[in-house]
Formats: C-alpha cells, structure tokens, sequence
C-alpha cells in the first residue's frame, strides 16, 4: 500500500535537527526548497564545518555540495533526503518512494511500509435545540442507528424535564446520522530491545 504524509517546516526542522546534533551541530536548521534539479533541497542556518561533517556521515560527497557565498547553504539530492528522513522517522530505506515540497509542507510518498488500515461506522443522534436553532448532537455509537436514535431520545427527555419553562428539545424530530472512521497504523521496523 502507498500512502502520503506530509510534514510542516517546523516538524522537518524538528526531525532533522538530531541527526544534525551527531554531527556537532546544535543550533536550529531550515530545510528549503533551491529549485535546482539535480539537487532540490537545501538546509540552511548550517556552518560550514557542520555541512562538510553532514554529507560525511549522512550524504554522497558526488551528489550533495556545500555552498559558501554569502551564508553557507547544505545542497542535497532528492535520495539524500529521503535516506535522512528514512533514519529520522526509523523506516528502513526504501520505504520512502518520494519527497517534494508542496504549499502545506514537504510530502512524503511512502511505499512497502506496513500499513494497516481499519474502518468502522459511527452513528449519531441529533436534535434541534429550540432556543439556539443548533443541532446538538445527544448520543454517539458503533452499535447501530437504533441504539443511538433511542439514546439520544432518552438524553433529549430527561433535558427536557429539568428545563423550567417549555421544551429545549423536540422529542419526535431526532435526526440519526452516520459517519465513516479510518484508522491508518503504520507499523515501524522491528529494533532490538534491551531486557
């Protein structure tokens, strides 16, 4: 199964900074977009002591540069990046197919992961609060539409009966609805474990 995850900047900063701080590394980094083909993505805030030590231990010294001008600037290959996410989010490389940059973030494209996917029915009963106009929702199950239509009767009634003046809610007009639940799990690799 292939699925996209899609990280912020904050939360890529956050990721990679680690692996940054076993390089000698330790003040904050900034993944960025560099618009160049061959190597897309560059990191910056980044000595150049830093960067050097970087793609020693975690790049390919023919794909990734390190480029001093004005500031210094980490520019890494799209498999670079994707061998330094794979160590980040403790995935075996591979797992990660494809990364780029996208309006909400960096997109990760993840395949051969195990990934197991759940889903279940969700059913509400609902009522119109007389006062306000909003519906409220009284009841919520997985049982079934019966079950929540008859308890959100029931909660709407005893409502109803410590309310001093008229009703709050119109005990034959409860509306049951239904909503789909996914639950996506994704299953890291097995690590040893200390006893």
């Amino acid at each position: 199964m292939t699925f996209a995850m899609i990280l912020t900047e904050s939360e890529c900063s956050e990721m990679l900074e680690p692996l940054f701080h076993e390089v000698g590394h330790h003040e904050g980094i900034k993944l960025c977009d560099t618009e160049l083909d061959n190597r897309p993505f560059g990191i910056k805030n980044i000595t150049e002591n830093s960067a050097t030590a970087f793609i020693d231990r975690y790049g390919d010294k023919k794909r990734d540069r390190v480029f001093t001008e004005d500031t210094v600037e980490l520019l890494l290959s799209e498999e670079t990046v994707i061998s330094i996410f794979c160590e980040a989010l403790h995935l075996p490389n591979g797992n990660i197919t494809h990364i780029e940059f996208c309006d909400n973030g960096l997109l990760l494209t993840l395949g051969g992961c195990d990934v197991k996917q759940e889903s279940d029915t969700l059913y509400g009963g609902f009522a119109t609060d007389m006062e306000s106009g909003k519906e409220d929702l009284l009841f919520a199950t997985q049982f079934s539409a019966l079950l929540a239509r008859n308890r959100a009767k029931e909660h709407a009634e005893n409502q109803n009966a410590h309310v001093e003046d008229g009703v709050l809610y119109d005990t034959d007009a409860i509306i049951t609805r239904k909503r789909d639940v996914f639950t996506l799990t994704v299953l890291g690799p097995w690590a040893d474990a200390e006893v």
